[in-house]
């Protein structure tokens, strides 16, 4: 058995954001340039067994912290049209994952069969709620969180052993709990990729599936392995 323990910390300068010109004239234009910053630090641990009555498996549990001033490049221009301030200060960025965790277990005996299984789970990812409409109704950004989600893979693997060629019968299956969300897409008035507030405006939304994440996939297959 094994046990691993790390830190990391990460200093991000320079992503991408807007920039206002004035002109001599008072005139105002937006650029891109680089000036928006954050930092990401956290953990990892991993634990690892292998090969204890035919059973390998292993472990990895991290958690994240990623912060800056802004996630979308678009932030600051879009607040200050909006004559709102504009907010310079740490806010979790839309791809923080607080916690995520892995593990994978093996039962295999050699020339025989094999069998696999991966578990995922992970925190929401952040998302801007709006309450309402009218003052007060925006929140600070990225202060909601998505919900939480479990992924379970699985594989199992026969082999043969024939006189002029080996082969193998493997079945696979892929989201078996069909878990149709992962970090995707959501509603900024609901917080849910499954319905809005005001349907009526966001009907396009409602109607593209590519906002659930990948159904239950089972895939059966033979492989033939000659000899030279």
């Amino acid at each position: 058995m094994g046990l691993q323990l790390s830190f990391f910390y990460k200093d991000i300068s320079e992503l991408l954001s807007t920039e206002v010109i004035e002109t001599y004239n008072s005139a105002e234009y937006w650029r891109f340039t680089n000036v928006d910053f954050g930092g990401v630090y956290g953990m990892t641990l991993s634990i690892f067994q292998q090969n204890f009555s035919n059973i390998s498996s292993s472990l990895n549990y991290t958690l994240q912290f990623a912060e800056g001033n802004s996630s979308d490049q678009r932030e600051t221009t879009n607040r200050a049209a909006a004559g709102q301030d504009p907010r310079p200060k740490y806010v979790p960025f839309n791809w923080d994952q607080r916690h995520t965790l892995n593990l994978t277990a093996v039962y295999s005996i050699p020339d025989n069969f094999s069998v696999s299984t991966i578990f995922k789970f992970g925190s929401g990812q952040p998302y801007t709620p709006i309450i309402g409409s009218g003052f007060g109704a925006d929140q600070d950004p990225n202060s909601g969180r998505k919900e939480t989600y479990f992924l379970i893979d699985l594989r199992g693997e026969k082999y043969f052993n024939l006189d002029i060629v080996n082969l193998s019968m493997f079945l696979r299956v892929f989201n078996l709990l069909n878990t149709n969300f992962v970090n995707g897409f959501v509603f900024a008035n609901t917080g849910s990729p499954d319905y809005s507030l005001y349907p009526e405006t966001v009907r396009a939304q409602l109607y593209d599936p590519s906002r659930f994440y990948e159904p239950r996939r089972i895939e059966f297959g033979i492989s033939l392995f000659g000899y030279c």
